[in-house]
């Protein structure tokens, strides 16, 4: 029989609780009771309807926001931080499963003449309050070659797409720029273009660069960079301007036998879905395992936290080196010590 677990969902980007990937996940070892008294609260940044909750909750999103351990008592994140058991790094990708089942065999294909007889590329983005660099990028490669914007921004097809997926896989290459640049923050965006067969042209996480690939950055030997293939899409960052960076795309463009080069690489060194859901398993087996009483309401961790956690935001947010992730790690091995003998195990 399955153990039960009384869970809620709050201030999140939609309320379909049976769909939403963490319930799906768990429900295949937890017998999971949707409660309006949880002892359990998932939540993310939509909202602070999480504060009329008094249980255990645990924090999640995609977007571009660390976690406040002063309100949550555990967290799952973009960040490449180590908080004790109380954090554990997920990728937003993982989510997307159909793109992520698709991406993890991009490489194998046996029609290359579908693969190069398609339109030249595609940019999908709804929100155009994102990083100018963006629409920068998307301004100068539509001088060269007509770019099919599918999205509600800067839309040239006619309509917004129903499905962006099977747009994308009409078009040789893929825009896939975050909205904003930090340290570990990837979104779907680079999976779903892998995942329709397209080359995405990627810019985002600083650390996804080639000379972060080749030894540098500040992620540990287990973490994403080092089973994302940096030959499998084109990295703005591994360029010296945009302008480099679309010579490059059009030669690839001109050379089919270049082109089919890239889509062959696999996208990752191993099975990333399995990788990730094994490690959440754990976290959430560990979450469970504890007595159901907020870290939060017993104040601990506070003051550890309170001052540490601004100082490591504004090193995340300026980061532009491995110098500083460097800090950023040693950061927070240091509050790591500190509050680790004020730590009472339930």
């Amino acid at each position: 029989m399955k153990p039960s677990i009384k869970i809620n969902i709050t201030d999140w980007w939609n309320k379909d609780f049976e769909k939403n990937y963490f319930i799906k996940f768990l429900s295949k070892k937890y017998n999971v009771i949707k409660s309006d008294n949880p002892d359990f609260l998932l939540c993310s940044v939509f909202g602070n309807n999480h504060l009329k909750y008094n249980c255990i909750k645990i924090f999640f999103t995609g977007e571009n926001f660390s976690p406040d351990f002063n309100l949550y008592d555990y967290a799952i994140g973009f960040d490449a931080i180590d908080f004790l058991d109380r954090y554990l790094r997920f990728p937003l990708f993982i989510i997307y499963e159909e793109a992520l089942n698709l991406a993890l065999k991009k490489h194998l294909f046996e029609n290359e003449d579908e693969l190069l007889n398609r339109g030249f590329c595609s940019f999908v983005v709804s929100n155009g309050g994102g990083a100018r660099k963006r629409e920068d990028f998307f301004n100068a490669l539509s001088k060269k070659e007509f770019v099919a914007s599918g999205g509600r921004y800067k839309n040239n097809i006619g309509a917004p797409v129903d499905s962006k997926l099977d747009f994308l896989k009409g078009y040789k290459f893929n825009i896939a720029f975050e909205n904003s640049s930090s340290p570990g923050y990837v979104t779907e965006k680079l999976i779903e273009a892998l995942g329709a067969k397209t080359v995405p042209i990627y810019w985002g996480d600083p650390l996804l660069s080639n000379a972060n690939f080749l030894g540098g950055g500040g992620y540990t030997k287990d973490s994403l960079q080092s089973f994302l293939n940096p030959n499998s899409f084109i990295n703005l960052s591994d360029f010296s301007s945009i302008d480099e960076c679309i010579g490059y795309i059009q030669h690839i463009h001109q050379d089919p036998q270049a082109y089919l080069k890239i889509l062959r690489e696999k996208a990752f060194s191993i099975d990333a879905k399995a990788y990730y859901e094994k490690k959440l398993e754990t976290f959430f087996d560990h979450i469970f395992a504890q007595r159901k009483v907020s870290k939060i309401s017993q104040g601990q961790f506070k003051l550890a936290y309170k001052n540490k956690q601004k100082e490591y935001q504004k090193l995340s947010a300026s980061n532009k080196n491995n110098t500083a992730l460097t800090k950023i790690s040693s950061l927070f091995i240091r509050i790591k010590n500190k509050v680790k003998n004020k730590i009472k195990k339930p």
